[in-house]
């Protein structure tokens, strides 16, 4: 199973965003530390959210 919290992880590093910036008021830091760890899966609004916040957008 491909695990998509570790490449999450690298794109919020390179942007230089912390874990608590890039999960306030979508999840809380624990479970953002979980899935960038590939320990567990986020709902797919959550991972938009995400990703949308570390300014990652779908085309």
């Amino acid at each position: 199973m491909f695990k998509y919290g570790s490449i999450y992880k690298q794109l919020r590093k390179d942007q230089e965003i912390t874990q608590t910036e890039a999960c306030k008021g979508i999840c809380s830091i624990s479970k953002l530390s979980r899935w960038e760890n590939n320990q567990v899966e986020v709902e797919f609004s959550t991972a938009i959210a995400l990703l949308r916040r570390i300014n990652i957008t779908l085309q």
